[in-house]
């Protein structure tokens, strides 16, 4: 057995391609990766989530940000 990392991506990638058995990704496969991965390993991909992703956001206190948006931070 091996593990490598790579990102989502690259997980999914190799997993669509038929080069991995199990991939870790912090996403679901979208239909075409699903479909790829179907036509070079003849099964259906099952996806199961493990774990979930979370974001803190840390300001310096002598930031004078009081408050901030989600859609703001998604500008940053």
């Amino acid at each position: 057995m091996q593990v490598a990392g790579g990102g989502s991506g690259v997980g999914i990638a190799g997993h669509s391609e038929g080069i991995l058995d199990i991939a870790a990704a912090s996403r679901e496969m979208t239909i075409d990766e699903m479909n790829r991965a179907k036509a070079h390993t003849g099964t259906q991909p099952q996806e199961f989530t493990v774990a979930l992703d979370a974001l803190a956001i840390y300001v310096h206190k002598d930031n004078p940000l009081d408050s901030i948006s989600i859609e703001e931070l998604a500008e940053i």
